[in-house]
Order: structure tokens, then C-alpha cells, then sequence
């Protein structure tokens, strides 16, 4: 209880296992009810998405130009230990690349405000995670893409969930509480990814899908792009 909400609920299966309850064993005696674990699982997703508007509308007034503060950060040092933290809360696997490069992935480094970027990726990946269509056998994967080209950097932040709907615009990506497109939600994070984005002077695109292998130290594997959202900054601000 000391842990919250959500620590309640990762605590719960244990407590359930150890009173030899199984997490498969229907919640009711409803012949539709669902299983323990699943509304487990459910609870704590909503209570995630509870999180994530609260840590946005933070974002939104922090979020002012007069609080940005770059500095010279290893971009994929940084987003890997972001990543880290967000898989204790989210479902995923990521992998981070430099310059397409996933075997041995180099060092790009750029001035950016932590504080500031880490609303871009916690929403990014929010977004990703909630409209992931994977199956059991496929996990959602995130791929993230460093691109230096010149004195800009590309991030490719890549999925293989649910693709953009076809009518799907940026003013939708970023416009708050405006949708054009068939999509869902208030656009929050999408305004305050906008937000930092234009703080580091830096801009918003959407590539297609695309299918390519993706090589790691680990293995090889076919991997398709769904979902493709780059934010470009330059190198230096």
C-alpha cells in the first residue's frame, strides 16, 4: 500500500500465488468474466494512463523556452537508461541504433534538455504501447534510430503496432484537443512533444511503413516499421 497504486498491484500476484489463487482463474462466475491476471493487467495500464496525463500537464509548464536548459548528452546513452526505466512500468522491447546500425551502435552526441526530451519519449512510447496490435508470439518492439546527418540529428522512433490511420495528419499528431483524423485521445502529448520539439528547434515528420532485418549482437530478425514519427534537432542549440 506504502507503494501506491500501482505498486499495490505488481505486489498482488504474489500475494495471490503464495494463497495458491491462479492468475488464469476467471474474476467472477460470470461466463464471460476475465481472467485475474488480465484485469490485474488492466488496472494497471489505466492507472499508467492516470500517470502519464499527470506527468503531461507538469510537462506543459515546464515546458516554457525560459525553462530550457541544452546540454551535451550522449543521445543513445540517454535514451536507453529512459527506456530502462519505462519497461517497469510498459510492455516492450527496444533496441537503439546509430546510423542504421543496431550490431555495434555508435556515440552521437547533441545538446538537448533531459528534463524537457524525456516528455518526447515517454509519450512516443506511450502512444505506441497503446495502440500496439502485436500478438502473444510478438511483443511490441520499439527501434530507435540516430541519424546524423550534417549538423542535425534524425530520431527515428519506430514500431511495429497498430499502423497511423491513412487520413492521419502532424496537425493531428500535435494539435490539443483537435482530431481531423480517425484517431483517439486529447492530443496532450502530441502538444507537448511539439512543444520541446520546437524549444530545440527542431521538427516533427512521419515516414511510411517500411520492412527491413534488423542485425544485434544477440541475432538477426525481419522487421517491420508500422509506425515511423522522426523528430529532427540540430546538433547544437
Amino acid at each position: 500500500i506504502l507503494r501506491g497504486p500501482d505498486g499495490f498491484l505488481s505486489l498482488l500476484p504474489q500475494f495471490l500465488e503464495r494463497n495458491q489463487i491462479q492468475l488464469d482463474v476467471p474474476s467472477s462466475g460470470h461466463k464471460q468474466a476475465r481472467p485475474i491476471g488480465e484485469r490485474i493487467q488492466s488496472a494497471k495500464d489505466d492507472i499508467a494512463k492516470v500517470y502519464q496525463i499527470m506527468a503531461n500537464m507538469e510537462g506543459i509548464l515546464l515546458a516554457e523556452s525560459s525553462f530550457f536548459r541544452p546540454e551535451k548528452t550522449d543521445l543513445a546513452n540517454f535514451m536507453r537508461e529512459k527506456f530502462e526505466q519505462l519497461k517497469d512500468h510498459q510492455r516492450f522491447d527496444f533496441i537503439i541504433g546509430t546510423n542504421g546500425s543496431y550490431l555495434n551502435p555508435g556515440h552521437i552526441q547533441a545538446e538537448i534538455d533531459k528534463m524537457q526530451f524525456e516528455h518526447i519519449i515517454t509519450n512516443i512510447l506511450s502512444n505506441a504501447v497503446n495502440h500496439s496490435n502485436t500478438s502473444v508470439d510478438e511483443s511490441l518492439k520499439i527501434l530507435i534510430n540516430l541519424v546524423l546527418i550534417e549538423n542535425k540529428i534524425e530520431i527515428h522512433f519506430m514500431n511495429n503496432g497498430e499502423p497511423l490511420p491513412a487520413d492521419f495528419t502532424i496537425e493531428d499528431f500535435i494539435g490539443f484537443s483537435r482530431k481531423s483524423g480517425k484517431s483517439s485521445g486529447q492530443g496532450i502529448g502530441g502538444f507537448l512533444i511539439n512543444k520541446v520539439t520546437k524549444n530545440h528547434n527542431g521538427q516533427i515528420s512521419f515516414m511510411p511503413p517500411s520492412s527491413f532485418q534488423v542485425k544485434t549482437k544477440d541475432r538477426s530478425f525481419d522487421y517491420k516499421a508500422n509506425v515511423d514519427i522522426v523528430i529532427t534537432i540540430p546538433q547544437k542549440q
